[in-house]
């Protein structure tokens, strides 16, 4: 594994609902929409800014699945590169405070009611 950490945060320019195991999530800058399976999930729910990426992968993923610590590091690192070049996911080298982006913590307040399926039922075949 790399010794420089990252440190992933969530933008603010979403919206996300996690559906059984899967999470939507859709850029309000460009209306892009991923679909996370049960890993990339277990990442997103971890992306909270302070917890770096190794110890996410120690902790959520090869705890939880069936997977090599190098292997699961390698496909995270790719996964969150993406997520990044879309604006989904902020990557830093040190640990974010939760106060560095007050307009994130607004929009999480707002969005803490679970998704009905009449929500969701626009949203097929848009897999990134």
């Amino acid at each position: 594994m790399s010794t420089a950490e990252m440190y992933l945060s969530q933008s603010a320019h979403i919206a996300a609902r996690t559906l059984g195991d899967d999470t939507l999530i859709m850029s309000t800058l460009d209306s892009t929409i991923f679909v996370l399976n049960a890993v990339g999930t277990a990442i997103w729910n971890a992306a909270d800014g302070k917890t770096p990426l190794s110890q996410i992968i120690h902790e959520r993923v090869c705890s939880e699945f069936e997977v090599t610590g190098e292997e699961a590091y390698a496909d995270a690192k790719e996964f969150v590169g993406q997520l990044a070049e879309h604006g989904i996911l902020s990557i830093s080298n040190a640990p974010v405070s939760p106060y560095a982006n007050p307009e994130k913590a607004q929009a999480q307040a707002s969005a803490t009611k679970p998704a009905r399926p009449s929500e969701s039922g626009g949203i097929q075949g848009a897999e990134k």
